[in-house]
């Protein structure tokens, strides 16, 4: 009985996997969820709230690329949730989760030397640390440069 509910999951992911909107739907999802929080968090002072707004966007909407086009949109995601990281002292989660589908789906279907690029700027964010610093910031930098190794190496 317990197999027939894993196989039931099993096929319904399979599905949701297959289809040619979620790609879309999870870029959506992701930038929504991180205009929201970066506004319901209230940390960024309110002359950089328009720059954070657009790197939210910029960061989750290549998502909707990551299956015709994986290498731009990767480099795109990685890039501004880069410029979040160095910008921002906590940058929202829905980013971070954006980079690391992408940087997910890059390790999948391409080597670790091509990869590694992508890792490249979250394990130099995890040497000079965060803005601001502190122990907290240095802990959360290299929180956020494993994550990136380990979706890449997935």
């Amino acid at each position: 009985m317990q197999g027939e509910g894993a196989g039931r999951v099993r096929r319904f992911a399979g599905r949701l996997m297959a289809l040619p909107e979620l790609p879309a739907v999870a870029a959506a999802l992701l930038g929504l969820a991180a205009l929201v929080e970066t506004v319901r968090r209230g940390l960024i002072a309110e002359p950089l709230l328009p720059a954070a707004l657009l790197l939210d966007v910029c960061a989750a909407a290549p998502v909707a690329l990551l299956r015709s086009r994986p290498m731009w949109a990767a480099a795109a995601t990685t890039a501004t949730t880069s410029v979040t990281l160095a910008m921002f002292r906590w940058p929202p989660i829905a980013v971070l989760a954006a980079a690391l589908v992408a940087l997910y789906t890059v390790g999948r279907h391409h080597r670790a030397t091509v990869s590694g690029w992508f890792v490249a700027p979250f394990v130099a964010y995890a040497i000079l640390g965060p803005p601001g610093g502190g122990q907290d910031g240095r802990t959360f930098a290299l929180a956020v440069a494993a994550a990136a190794v380990a979706a890449c190496g997935a």
